[in-house]
């Protein structure tokens, strides 16, 4: 059997070589492709012998050896090169064509099991978390087919990937909250820097009046100047003396009153551009305000905050002088012993910060005022509220960083230190962190900031510099970032300080350094207590919200975690609960500060507790 095999593969061989070598003949006459030369008697060209004897490659040689040229064999050779490599393309592009169609078909049944599936969860009565008790069921059921529980698993995933949008989306909505913050703040800051470049114009504006009265003068001085300048002209060159460098104080004034035009030709347009300006922030805060109030989420508070603040601006001079004859008095009676709530003293503050902007006030008047205010606040804090008390060290640390003249990098390394402190006392305070002190912290974080840039500026300037001191100052700038970026963020929740890590020395390439801040980019865990718990009832006035009843409702409302009897514990939503171990959870921050903005909404608590009678 092998050799009748090996028999017909030598002949095969045979054959192909033939007609190759027959086509490449230039005597087609001498054989036919395909078939034995002219003798097939001959032993030389018989095929079973040639078989037998195991000599056809020999075979092959001699014939091509005896019909063809080296050139002629190795055009041939590339001949069937090209042929293959075309043919293996073709292939190639027909297997690419069968894939494109396979994937549009494959989409296509993905769209339709999306289909499915929604229809699925359409359906009255449908609840998915009856699908893993199903699944249970069926598996233990006679004649179960695995094959049948694909639809299931695939409800399950499409229930995922579902939960993972949801999450998305209210993690969108979170995001476009913080816009309209930001959008909030941007809208402050267009506001004073309209009214600012509105005082600029006025400004302006008067001394372009200035410019242009002395201008006239000086066109009418100028205008003497020539007729003089004329009649001395004439006389000089009537002189038999006459001397031309006579004529050069004469010049000197021409070219000044050229000087004098083209300034006043540039305050003329810049004056005109900055009414532009004026114009276009106008235009701009309209527009802003319009779709402000067109959001669902606006908050009409702040924007008469916002007018206040402008009106305060626009104060005349009898209004400013009774506002500070109204802080004069409240001032002394706090000085004096008087009781005052922290709400007031922050109230305090702020106005002073208001009347500080004033152009009109007098500031050796603010000043004296101030430092009575700044005084009695340390005394305040020493001996009463933890508001006082924080205020109080800010104003210590305040004044510390303006009485710095020549800047020292150890000192206001102690200075952060120091500050650090006063953060972590803001942290631990829930009360003092809805009263919120982050225009204090800024104003703190703004002068430092000051300090250290006049610090560098001062170092780069000198010959002999410290390359250990540039990278301290551009560590406390990263920490004094991440702390402003924080308060900015967080919006007076808990800030914890981390600072950024050292740099490190590393040999080849060096890979960036992470920074983190806990309570900023990660999710802070914390178990909670009794204390937090009443403090969320206290939104709602009730001094008997539980664990047991009341919050257990909040959990169940919300689904950030599954109900007792669920076999699936770790199912919980892990920006508010973890699971511990058995029936026990983890809530985190996020949590608590969620329940207290949404008890604060008309209706949202007895929506809650209205539940699971």
């Amino acid at each position: 059997m092998k050799n009748t095999h090996k028999y017909n593969y030598f002949k095969t061989n045979l054959a192909v070589y033939s007609k190759i070598i027959w086509q490449n003949t230039p005597n087609k006459n001498a054989s036919t492709p395909g078939s034995a030369p002219d003798n097939p008697k001959d032993d030389k060209y018989n095929v079973d012998l040639l078989v037998q004897r195991g000599t056809v490659r020999d075979y092959i040689k001699q014939r091509v050896a005896e019909t063809m040229k080296e050139e002629d064999i190795n055009a041939l050779v590339e001949k069937a090169v090209k042929e293959a490599v075309e043919k293996a393309t073709k292939e190639l592009i027909g297997r690419i064509d069968v894939l494109e169609k396979d994937n549009v078909r494959l989409g296509k049944h993905i769209f339709d099991l999306e289909g499915k599936v929604t229809t699925l969860e359409n359906k009255p009565g449908f609840d998915p978390t009856k699908l893993e008790a199903d699944i249970e069921e069926l598996r233990n059921s006679p004649g179960f087919d695995p094959k049948a529980l694909d639809p299931i698993k695939t409800s399950i995933d499409t229930l995922e990937k579902d939960q993972k949008r949801l999450d998305h989306d209210i993690a969108g909505t979170t995001g476009r909250v913080d816009t309209l913050e930001n959008d909030q703040k941007r809208l402050d800051n267009d506001i004073a820097g309209t009214t600012g470049r509105v005082d600029t114009l006025e400004n302006d504006q008067k001394r372009l009046d200035h410019d242009i009265a002395g201008t006239t003068g000086r066109v009418d001085i100028v205008e003497k100047d020539q007729k003089r300048l004329d009649h001395d002209i004439a006389e000089l060159k009537n002189r038999p003396e006459f001397d031309t460098k006579a004529l050069d104080p004469i010049k000197t004034s021409i070219d000044t009153l050229e000087n004098d035009q083209k300034r006043l030709d540039h305050d003329i347009a810049e004056t005109t551009g900055r009414v532009d300006i004026v114009e276009k922030d106008n235009i701009r805060l309209d527009h802003d305000i319009a779709e402000l109030r067109n959001r669902p989420e606006f908050d009409t508070t702040k924007l008469e905050t916002i007018k206040n603040d402008v009106k305060n601006l626009k104060k005349t001079d009898a209004e400013l002088q009774k506002e500070i004859d109204d802080l004069t008095d409240k001032i002394n009676a706090f000085a004096n012993g008087e009781k005052i709530k922290p709400e007031e003293l922050k109230e305090i503050r702020d106005r002073l910060k208001v009347l500080e902007s004033q152009d009109t006030v007098d500031p050796i008047e603010f000043d004296v005022l101030k430092e009575r205010f700044d005084k009695s606040v340390m005394e305040f804090g020493e001996t009463k509220t933890t508001v006082g008390s924080l205020m109080a060290e800010l104003i210590r640390l305040q004044k510390k960083v303006n009485d710095i003249k020549v800047p020292d990098i150890e000192q206001i390394k102690i200075d952060i230190a120091n500050f650090t402190k006063i953060i972590n006392k803001y942290n631990s305070n829930f009360d003092l962190r809805l009263e919120g002190m982050d225009r204090t912290i800024q104003e703190y974080l703004t002068q430092l900031n000051k300090k250290l840039g006049d610090l560098e500026a001062r170092i780069k300037s000198s010959t002999n510099v410290s390359t250990t001191t540039i990278k301290e100052i551009i560590k406390i700038q990263e920490t004094i970032k991440l702390i402003t970026q924080q308060i900015e963020f967080l919006g007076g929740t808990k800030i914890t300080i981390t600072p950024p890590p050292p740099h490190r020395k590393r040999k080849g390439k060096r890979s960036p350094e992470t920074k983190e801040v806990s309570g900023f980019m990660a999710t802070q865990v914390v178990e909670i207590l009794q204390s937090e718990l009443i403090k969320i009832g206290l939104i709602q006035n009730k001094k008997d919200f539980t664990a047991s009843r009341h919050h257990s409702k909040c959990w169940k409302y919300y689904k950030v975690r599954p109900w007792t009897n669920d076999p699936n514990k770790k199912n919980t939503d892990e920006r508010y609960c973890l699971h511990k171990t058995g029936n026990n959870y983890l809530y985190t921050q996020a949590w608590i500060d969620f329940l207290i903005t949404e008890f604060r909404k008309p209706g949202r608590y007895k929506e809650i507790m209205s539940l699971y009678q």
